[in-house]
């Protein structure tokens, strides 16, 4: 689920580092809803299985532990691509969105690899 998720994300961002001005908003926001589907979905199971093995007592813990990473990641995927965005802007502003966007894209595609490390399902218990 994470896999695909992190792949529709990064097909759903290639029409914004495609987009000119005379793209449409209509179709840019049709494609917008799908990528926004794909990066919610990817939170999903990485959550199952951050809570997967943790007692009562440390659901507190591996809260904040879970919302601090989700942050610095945040943080840190938002930065570089603002610093992409602020490199690229001696091409044009389109050129410079369109180059942030690429970046966006790779850094979908990066999230892959510690993606593959997920467990694909829970293993049975022995109860």
């Amino acid at each position: 689920m994470t896999i695909s998720s992190f792949l529709l994300a990064a097909v759903a961002t290639v029409p914004f580092a495609l987009a000119g001005p005379g793209t449409s908003l209509w179709w840019l926001g049709a494609v917008l809803l799908v990528r926004g589907l794909g990066i919610g979905a990817v939170l999903i199971p990485p959550m199952s299985v951050a809570y997967q093995d943790v007692q009562p007592a440390g659901i507190p813990h591996a809260t904040m532990n879970t919302r601090i990473a989700q942050q610095v990641g945040a943080s840190f995927g938002t930065a570089i691509v603002a610093v992409a965005l602020q490199s690229l802007l001696d091409h044009g502003a389109t050129g410079a969105f369109q180059g942030a966007f690429w970046w966006a894209i790779a850094i979908a595609i990066a999230a892959v690899i510690p993606a593959i490390a997920l467990p694909a399902n829970k293993p049975a218990s022995c109860s």
